[in-house]
């Protein structure tokens, strides 16, 4: 609940000390507003290099793993193309076994 400026403490002040409390209390406020919008900008503009940061970052990890399951997908075709030439060989010297 919001409080409200305390009159009756300031009953024996003349209206001129009242003002300036109220201009001093009200600048207070203010200044405090100020200083509250500053600090939130400030830590969104933190935040969002934060996340550019990170979005680089993931990109740079996407790369990278789909260039080692190309790798990979080279790898285990080159194995399998290795595998059979090696069962074609390995047939073929069995044949050479044999006499003509």
């Amino acid at each position: 609940m919001r409080s409200r400026p305390d009159f009756q403490s300031m009953q024996g002040w003349t209206p001129h000390d009242q003002i300036d409390q109220l201009r001093s209390k009200l600048s207070l406020k203010d200044r405090d507003r100020q200083a509250y919008y500053e600090a939130s900008q400030r830590a969104i503009a933190k935040n969002e290099n934060l996340v550019l940061a990170l979005h680089a970052g993931n990109k740079d990890h996407r790369v990278a793993l789909a260039e080692s399951q190309n790798v990979r997908i080279c790898l285990c075709t080159f194995l399998k193309l290795n595998k059979k030439s090696f069962h074609l060989t390995t047939n073929l010297d069995f044949l050479n076994d044999f006499p003509p």
